[in-house]
This record gives C-alpha cells, sequence and structure tokens, in this order.
C-alpha cells in the first residue's frame, strides 16, 4: 500500500510539474522567461526597438523583465549572463511612461516600488522626472547590479527579455529542485552541486560554515569564472556590496588552502596581493567589484554575509551506488527523508573509516542513524536527535575498512534526516 501512495504521489507530481511554453526556460520554479528573436545582444536606440521589443512579447501573453525586489533583479540578471555571454549587459526593464501621471510605471499598469541599489559610489536612479518630455528608460546592468537610466535616442547594445507565467500547478522534478536555496543556471562546474543561498546576515567565518551545516549546507566552493560571477551578482543584488564569507580555509599552519566541501582547489581568483601572510586563514569574497577577487580574513574577527551552496535534492529511492569519499551525501528523499537506506562505506585496505555528522535531524526515539563496525560487526553509534557536538560527530571504525550506516526511520515527520560525509585515515602504528 504504501508503495502505490509513493508510486502515486511521483505521478501526480510528474503531471502537475509547472511548464513553459517552447523556447522558454522555467526559472525559480514557475517563470518561464526567454531572450527575444534576435533580442540577446541588440544595438541601437530605444526609441525604434523598444515598442517592437514589447509587442512581441505582449503578443505571447508577457512582459519585458518586470522587478518586484532584489531576488527579481538577481534573477533576470543571472539568466542573461548566461544566455548573452558579453562582459557588459543592459537589459531593458518592462516600464512604460503613463501620459497621464507622466511618470513610469511598469507595462502591467502597477507602480514602481522597488529600485535597486546602486554602487556605493553612485546615487540611486531618479524615476520622478516627467517622462512625456524626457523620454528616457531603465536598464539593468548586469556586471555591475544596478540600474541605469538612457535616453531613448541614445545607441547602446541592449538585451530584451519577455517573462510570461508557466502553466501547471505543481513544482519542477523534485530530483531537480534545489527547495529554497537559488539554482544556479550558467556556468556550473558540478552539475550535482548547483544549489546556493545567500545569508544576509552578518557573522564570522566559523559561525557562518556552522549556520550553513545546520541548513544541511556547506560553505559555497567556486569552481570557475561564471560561479564567481553568478555568486557575487547574487550578492549585490541582495546588497551586499561589503564582501561574502566562502568555503575556502587554509590548513593551520599551512599556507595552502582548500575548499571546506572537499571539491578540488582548481579554481583561484585570490586578487593581488593575497592571500597576505597574517592576514588570516579563511576567505571572503570582495562583491563591491565585478571581478569578484578573492581575500584572505580572520576566521572569528570578520563579520560578514555569507554564501552556502549543496547539491539538488537526493532521490526518493535508497541509492544503488555507495557514497564516493570525502563528498556530502544525503538521507535519500531529503528534505522528507522517510525512506529507510542501508550504506557500505569502503576505504583503501590498510586505512580506517572515519564519518563526519555534519548535520543531523531525527525524532528523538523513533528515527535513528545506526553505525556499525564492518559489514557486519558491532555498533558502534545509534543517533537520533540533533547533530552530535564535536568531538562527538566524528565516528572511526576500530580496525575495519569497511562502515555499514542503516538509516531507520519512522516516519520522519518535520525533520530532514542527515548530511554525512567520510573519509580514509590511516591506521595507527
Amino acid at each position: 500500500m504504501l508503495r502505490l501512495l509513493a508510486i502515486y504521489f511521483a505521478v501526480t507530481t510528474l503531471i502537475d510539474a509547472k511548464t513553459c511554453p517552447t523556447g522558454y526556460s522555467l526559472v525559480g520554479g514557475d517563470r518561464c522567461i526567454r531572450p527575444l528573436d534576435n533580442g540577446l545582444y541588440v544595438q541601437g536606440n530605444l526609441s525604434s526597438l523598444l515598442p517592437g521589443m514589447m509587442s512581441q512579447c505582449e503578443k505571447e501573453g508577457g512582459f519585458l523583465p518586470i522587478v518586484r525586489n532584489a531576488q527579481d533583479n538577481t534573477m533576470f540578471n543571472n539568466f542573461a549572463a548566461g544566455v548573452v555571454k558579453k562582459d557588459f549587459i543592459f537589459i531593458v526593464l518592462g516600464m512604460v511612461c503613463n501620459t497621464k501621471t507622466k511618470r513610469l510605471e511598469w507595462e502591467d499598469g502597477t507602480k514602481i516600488a522597488y529600485i535597486q541599489p546602486p554602487q556605493p559610489q553612485f546615487n540611486p536612479v531618479n524615476l520622478t522626472f516627467d517622462c512625456v518630455e524626457y523620454s528616457q528608460h531603465v536598464v539593468s546592468r548586469v556586471n555591475t547590479s544596478d540600474w541605469l537610466l538612457v535616453p531613448d535616442l541614445n545607441t547602446y547594445s541592449y538585451t530584451f527579455l519577455c517573462e510570461t507565467k508557466a502553466t501547471g500547478t505543481g513544482t519542477a522534478d523534485l530530483d531537480e529542485q534545489c527547495g529554497e536555496f537559488d539554482k544556479m543556471t550558467t556556468n556550473v562546474v558540478d552539475l550535482n552541486k548547483p544549489c546556493i543561498k545567500v545569508y544576509t546576515e552578518s557573522v564570522g567565518w566559523r559561525e557562518a560554515e556552522l549556520k550553513c551545516t545546520q541548513d544541511f549546507a556547506m560553505l559555497a566552493s567556486i569552481l570557475s569564472d561564471g560561479e564567481n560571477s553568478y555568486i557575487r551578482r547574487s550578492a549585490v543584488g541582495m546588497g551586499m556590496v561589503g564582501g561574502i564569507h566562502i568555503g575556502l580555509k587554509a590548513s593551520e599552519g599551512s599556507p595552502d588552502f582548500a575548499w571546506v566541501d572537499g571539491e578540488k582547489m582548481n579554481y583561484d581568483n585570490f586578487g593581488v596581493p593575497f592571500p597576505v601572510a597574517g592576514g588570516g586563514e579563511c576567505a571572503a569574497m570582495i562583491t563591491d567589484r565585478p571581478e569578484g577577487y578573492w581575500m584572505n580574513v580572520d576566521c572569528d574577527a570578520e563579520s560578514l554575509p555569507y554564501v552556502c551552496r549543496r547539491p539538488v535534492f537526493p532521490s526518493t529511492t535508497c541509492p544503488t551506488k555507495p557514497p564516493k569519499a570525502n563528498e556530502q551525501f544525503f538521507a535519500p528523499g531529503f528534505p522528507h527523508p522517510d525512506i529507510p537506506c542501508e550504506y557500505m562505506l569502503t576505504v583503501e585496505a590498510e586505512s580506517l573509516v572515519e564519518l563526519e555528522v555534519l548535520a543531523l535531524e531525527a525524532n528523538v526515539g523513533s528515527d535513528y542513524l545506526e553505525v556499525f563496525e564492518g559489514a557486519s560487526g558491532v555498533p558502534l553509534a545509534n543517533l537520533t536527535g540533533t547533530t552530535p557536538a564535536p568531538p562527538d560527530n566524528i565516528i572511526r571504525t576500530v580496525s575495519a575498512n569497511v562502515m555499514r550506516l542503516n538509516w531507520k526511520p519512522n516516519g520522519a515527520v518535520g525533520v530532514r534526516g542527515f548530511m554525512l560525509s567520510y573519509q580514509p585515515v590511516t591506521k595507527s602504528p
């Protein structure tokens, strides 16, 4: 019966999934966006270009970008950056002149209640001008994440996007969702880990690392220029121009930096002269410049916002292959981990298995994570409740190179299960 119910819900989820018209991309779970025909990078003036582009979008039941908040602005900027592939992008926003009020308003007739904050050295755009006498429109500048007023007769290169509504009542397939995290849509190196979330609270690096794990994520690794630009734009779009913590840290006494989520250090964006000796063992991104350079900071003294990263939701079935060492893995069905599952963690023959419990949410006395020595050996731990405090969150085999895990949920109501990682460690002589 339970299996039939699971199949039913899986099928209805797919049936109800939101979809977009042909040529549009589903963004943010329920919004459909596409670049208008020949509108990726068009040179000209808005007096001649804008009427045709607006008309084309309206025929498809949509509008040019309407921005209600910082998240909307970031979404359009990130989408454009992924399809245009240019250094300087001007997205034409969906504003029109109301000839009665002589003020700009959104195409759908609503007032402009949100204005994107400018870079620190500039003032915000002033929309109180007479738009009948002075014909100007607003563009969103992707590389600087701010807005600019441009006269309609001036010639620039513009990008035109059209947004229309998604159809259906559900959400995207759960295997591809990031939930409340934002899904990076461009230049993602680790396709299994596209989910990011920028937090506006300013804390020290170590506290940021803890808060990420409490949200079943890790301080973000950054693996390419594209990812770096995406994360920077997301932060600046939310008004964070003073820098953000990222998941890069040097080992104590070592000059070498490494990603805390285990990703390889194949990409480096430290700005000259960083890292500076004595400047700190943790890293942050400088967000007030388009390059998004990194600098090293003190792990405790430097209080900044931060960005977390995690994989897409895992399968709703128990995996057929064991998780890899030094990679985070989650309870199947996360964030609704009500599926029993067994894991065999294996390392080299001369090593031991060291398990790190990064996050745990289980109903006390109901949901358990059992840890065993070897494939059928003695119990090492029986975990329930919340994440054990260090050093109890580290569990190591005594002599075996195999560790067996048994996730035994009893409904797992209102909890998210676990986020774990393991690595081989050398046996003591």
